[in-house]
């Protein structure tokens, strides 16, 4: 039987035009992150320069490597959960 590595989930809000995170989130379980989602796109949506995803992975490393223009100035992340 084959390892079966476990998937994360993680909700980013990211601000385009200042290419700073805003928000990112780690979750064990779907659910809870589509409701993270949800609840961030709320608290930004007036404001058509931010985008809010969920994007899944087995760790943190994962993300910074395949979506790594979230992460190209970690010194504007603001820490918002």
């Amino acid at each position: 039987m084959a390892d079966v590595e476990k998937t994360y989930y993680f909700v980013v809000a990211y601000k385009r035009s200042e290419a700073r995170l805003l928000r990112f989130a780690e979750f064990a379980d779907v659910a809870a992150a589509r409701q993270a989602r949800l609840e961030t796109e709320l608290q930004f949506r007036g404001d058509p320069d931010v985008e809010v995803t969920v994007l899944s992975a087995r760790n943190r490393n994962e993300i910074e490597k395949t979506h790594s223009r979230y992460f190209g100035n970690a010194r504007k992340m603001t820490p918002t959960g």
